[in-house]
């Protein structure tokens, strides 16, 4: 696998789908890795902010063979991520995914979000993930992995490369995907709102999702199954 690492960079998701869609890129797939972004983003477009000073920034490729999933394959790389930062903090973290596919802390706070491409000239799906590592102790801003620094210095640049061949090497089920956020995702059995950017799509209780990824809001009109959207806690 070719690895680019840059101190800085406009998005790393940006420069990963220019590459592959030049096939300017190895044939064992391309990893670029940043701690500093100037336009990164998220699903949607939304605009990812880095609140911790150990952010970090990576887009890898993946076998278009994992598509068959479908939105499955969204779903698991929060589950992954989590399985990850675990074994190497050699700690219980208390992470959890939030659908479609964010990762929150155990202050309900986000500390990692993924966006994904399956661009139709690709042999590749473009994966991007934006998470924040830690913070100094007694820090006023949230959304971080952990308050107190684990790693040192020097292994922050390793954990790009070891959690993408821990994504590859790491073989988790549909059904066990499924099971996972039928048990522990966040807001499940709360009163949610589903939305698009700022439109309501949906509100209701939250009960999980179903077999092909979607989510399932009990609403006014009874279980109704949507593939897309933002989900937020109803205030």
């Amino acid at each position: 696998m070719e690895i680019i690492y840059l101190k800085e960079c406009s998005s790393t998701q940006t420069l990963l789908r220019e590459k592959v869609k030049s096939k300017n890129i190895s044939s064992e797939g391309l990893l670029v890795a940043t701690k500093k972004q100037t336009a990164g983003y998220g699903r949607r477009g939304n605009q990812w902010e880095n609140s911790s000073s150990h952010a970090l920034f990576f887009s890898f490729t993946a076998p278009k063979e994992e598509e068959e999933k479908g939105q499955l394959v969204s779903l698991e790389i929060p589950l992954k991520l989590s399985l990850f930062f675990e074994e190497y903090y050699q700690r219980p973290l208390s992470l959890t995914p939030k659908w479609p596919n964010d990762l929150y802390n155990s202050e309900k706070k986000k500390c990692a979000g993924i966006v994904l491409h399956a661009d139709s000239d690709s042999p590749f799906l473009s994966i991007g993930v934006g998470v924040n590592l830690t913070a100094p102790e007694n820090a006023s801003y949230g959304g971080i992995l952990h308050h107190t620094p684990i790693f040192s210095e020097d292994f922050y640049w390793k954990i790009p490369l070891l959690f993408t061949q821990f994504f590859h090497k790491t073989k988790i089920s549909s059904s066990e995907i499924i099971a996972s956020y039928n048990k522990h995702s966040l807001f499940l059995h709360e009163a949610v709102e589903l939305k698009e950017k700022d439109h309501l799509v949906a509100k209701g209780i939250y009960k999980g999702i179903g077999k092909q990824g979607e989510i399932i809001l009990q609403t006014e009109k009874g279980e109704e199954s949507f593939f897309t959207g933002s989900l937020v806690k109803k205030s």
